[in-house]
């Protein structure tokens, strides 16, 4: 079969540059190849408690697959770009917002919740509060063995990414 454009990555950004060609593009045959399962398909070992840390599966039910890492999410949206990348440093923050808010408008065409997450309505006051609380205190007792982390832990795939 022939496409006139083949989009390789079915998370996220190759659905909405498959979503905008096609608006844009009516006439333009547009095909989207993602190496994962389907989502009726992909089950994490770590998720569904088979084991305790990532085997590296051939191909990761979380992150490969239509939708991507996406395709689990708790419905939350997060319109900000206080992380998750720098697109922001090429094109300017209200350029970033404009194209994030782009993003939200189609899937709120397909029926996604409304409900958006901005970190910075939040974690100002509940850091103070778990400052406020000593949850950043260690609790010294000489008994136990030492033990420390160098790094944030990973995410349920056991590697961590950029977002």
């Amino acid at each position: 079969m022939n496409y006139d454009v083949v989009i390789i990555g079915g998370g996220i950004g190759g659905l909405m540059s498959a979503y905008r060609l096609t608006k844009e593009n009516p006439e333009k045959s547009v095909c989207v190849i993602d190496r994962g399962r389907a989502l009726d398909k992909r089950k994490c070992p770590v998720a569904t408690h088979k084991t305790e840390a990532c085997i590296k599966c051939k191909q990761c039910a979380i992150m490969e697959g239509i939708g991507g890492a996406g395709a689990f999410s708790d419905g939350k949206f997060n319109i900000t770009t206080e992380y998750g990348g720098w697109l922001q440093d090429y094109i300017g923050e209200k350029q970033t917002i404009d194209y994030i808010q782009q993003v939200s408008d189609i899937l709120d065409e397909f029926g996604a919740t409304q409900k958006t997450y901005s970190p910075s309505d939040f974690e100002e006051r509940i850091y103070s509060k778990w400052c406020e609380d000593g949850h950043f205190t260690a609790k010294v007792d000489r008994s136990k063995p030492h033990y420390s982390i160098v790094i944030p832990p990973p995410n349920i795939t056991g590697q961590l990414h950029m977002g």
